[in-house]
């Protein structure tokens, strides 16, 4: 699959969203609430100097994000935060749920080493 990735590489945007690595990628599954979507983002900043700095990410999280887990009741987000200190962890060990949730990322530039 890495060796079809590079053949197929183009000049193109990343395409972003639940495509390629994002397939199927949600955030915000933290204790019952409704997941939104995660997948694949990306951006790049291109400097007066040349410097270029760009970052891609796939996220597959468990918890909190910008917009991350929804109430099922009112389609609201959720305080993640602030949903566990309020209730405390009822005996729920949120080490149960270790590998099943993965973000990678890469930041990549051309500045000289």
């Amino acid at each position: 699959m890495g060796y079809r990735a590079c053949v197929n590489a183009t000049g193109d945007p990343v395409e972003m969203g639940q495509i390629g690595a994002g397939t199927g990628a949600t955030v915000g599954k933290l204790r019952g609430f409704s997941a939104s979507n995660g997948g694949v983002g990306s951006a790049c900043c291109v400097l007066e100097s040349g410097l270029i700095v760009a970052a891609i990410v796939v996220v597959n999280a468990w918890g909190l994000t910008v917009a991350g887990a929804k109430n099922k009741d009112t389609d609201e987000f959720v305080d993640i935060v602030a949903y566990l200190c309020d209730q405390g962890h009822g005996g729920w060990d949120a080490f149960k749920s270790a590998g099943s949730n993965t973000t990678v990322g890469v930041v990549a530039t051309n500045a000289a080493a």
